[in-house]
C-alpha cells in the first residue's frame, strides 16, 4: 500500500469524476458522496496547517481506516473550526451536511431530498444563499457542497502559508 502524503490535493481528473458521479447519482448516494468529499477536503485543510510530519499527521487523521482522534467527519469539522481554519457559517453548514448524510446513511429505505427531516435540516444551510439561485433542494445541496469544496481547497492552500513548525525548545542539548 502506498504511503499517504499530507496534504493531498485532488487533481482535475479526480474532481471531474467526483462531480460527474455526485451530480448523476440518486439522492442517497449524492448526500453520502458530497459529505465524503467535504470530509476529504477537511483532512486536506487540517493537514496543510499542521507540522510537516507525515507519520504524526497520519496518526492524528487516521491512516488506513485506523481510529485516530481526527478520523471522523465530525471531529474534523470541529477541529477545523477550533483551529480557525473555517468560519462559523462553514462550521454550521458542515455540521448540517453531516446530519443530512447521517439521515441518508442510516435510513433503510425511501429517503429523498423531499423528506421532511431533510427539508428541515436543509433550511439551516446558508452557503448556497450566496448564489441566489432558486432551485430544488437537491440542486441547492449540490451547490452548497461545491461552494464549500471550493472554499476548503482555497483555505487549504492558504493554510500552507501558516503551516505550524516544530519548536526547538531543547537547543541546549
Amino acid at each position: 500500500m502506498a504511503e499517504k502524503k499530507y496534504p493531498r490535493y485532488f487533481d482535475e481528473q479526480e474532481l471531474e469524476a467526483f462531480i460527474n458521479e455526485f451530480a448523476h447519482e440518486g439522492d442517497r448516494a449524492s448526500a453520502i458522496l458530497g459529505a465524503a468529499y467535504l470530509d476529504a477536503l477537511l483532512e486536506q485543510l487540517i493537514s496543510s496547517f499542521l507540522v510537516d510530519d507525515q507519520d504524526a499527521i497520519g496518526e492524528l487523521l487516521g491512516v488506513g481506516g485506523s481510529y485516530a482522534p481526527l478520523s471522523t467527519f465530525s471531529a474534523r469539522i470541529t477541529a477545523a473550526y477550533c483551529l480557525g481554519l473555517i468560519d462559523s457559517i462553514q462550521y454550521r453548514d458542515l455540521k448540517t451536511i453531516k446530519r443530512i448524510r447521517n439521515f441518508f446513511a442510516h435510513g433503510l429505505q425511501g429517503l429523498s431530498f423531499q423528506d421532511e427531516r431533510i427539508v428541515r435540516e436543509f433550511k439551516k444551510l446558508k452557503t448556497h444563499l450566496m448564489a441566489h439561485i432558486p432551485k430544488d433542494i437537491r440542486a441547492k445541496f449540490f451547490l452548497t457542497v461545491m461552494i464549500l469544496s471550493t472554499d476548503l481547497q482555497i483555505q487549504a492552500r492558504e493554510a500552507l502559508k501558516e503551516r505550524r513548525s516544530r519548536p526547538s525548545y531543547y537547543g541546549f542539548m
